[in-house]
């Protein structure tokens, strides 16, 4: 009969048990402790080994008090650093407003009394400056051009007639300038001495004639020209002989 070979039979595959890998649990450091206000963070803490032992923490650098500069400087002075002092720009002097007149024209009496003002319209120049000294008023000769104006006479004035002012309140005059195709600036020499004005109109081409007044006491500088005509702007027959007036003292 024929041999018969019995079944193979492979042994059951068994596979090794799956074993999880056991976690790397490292201790959690604390946290830090909070920071007060303006002071430093504390040293960080570092984990130490069985058998480690940690250096002592360095010392904490001491910094010297601060202050503010009085100028409002930067932190970090010390206080015991001198003062700074600035110097402070010098404030420009700007001249006050000029009227045209010089100051030294008044004597230091002026405006101690009560006066009133006289009737300048229609009066030739020179007769009208001496009325307002004796008066003691201040007269301004200004020129008018307009062609109403006679030439050389008085056509307006700045405070009306029989008003009254204080001794030294100037008065403006109109005066007729003249109307030619020849016009000279002559030059304002009031307040000047009179030996100073003569020789600044006689440098300037202008013949000149002094005349002293009986001005009121006590109001007008002696020894200096209180008021001239013509003066400015004036036609060249107008200006021919420049009058400068002062007092008699």
């Amino acid at each position: 009969p024929p041999v018969v070979a019995p079944p193979v039979v492979a042994p059951p595959v068994v596979a090794p048990p799956v074993v999880a890998p056991t976690p790397d649990v490292r201790p959690v450091p604390p946290p830090l402790a909070p920071t007060a206000p303006g002071g430093d963070l504390p040293p960080p803490r570092r984990l130490t080994r069985p058998g480690e032992t940690l250096p002592p923490p360095l010392p904490t650098p001491t910094l010297p008090p601060t202050r503010t500069t009085p100028q409002g400087g930067p932190q970090g002075v010390p206080q015991n650093a001198p003062p700074v002092r600035t110097t402070p720009a010098p404030t420009p002097v700007v001249p006050g407003p000029t009227t045209g007149r010089p100051v030294n024209v008044l004597a230091p009496g002026a405006g101690a009394e009560t006066v009133v003002v006289p009737d300048f319209v229609g009066r030739d120049a020179a007769e009208a400056v001496e009325v307002a000294m004796r008066a003691g008023v201040l007269p301004v000769v200004v020129g008018d051009r307009d062609a109403r104006a006679a030439a050389g006479r008085v056509r307006m004035q700045s405070t009306g007639a029989g008003a009254g002012a204080r001794t030294g309140s100037p008065v403006t005059i109109q005066v007729g300038a003249g109307a030619s195709p020849s016009m000279v600036d002559v030059p304002n020499v009031a307040g000047s001495s009179v030996e100073a004005a003569v020789a600044r109109l006689s440098s300037a081409g202008f013949a000149t004639s002094i005349v002293r007044v009986a001005a009121r006491p006590g109001v007008f500088t002696s020894g200096v020209v209180v008021a001239q005509t013509p003066v400015g702007r004036f036609s060249s027959d107008q200006a021919r002989v420049v009058r400068l007036f002062t007092t008699d003292r």
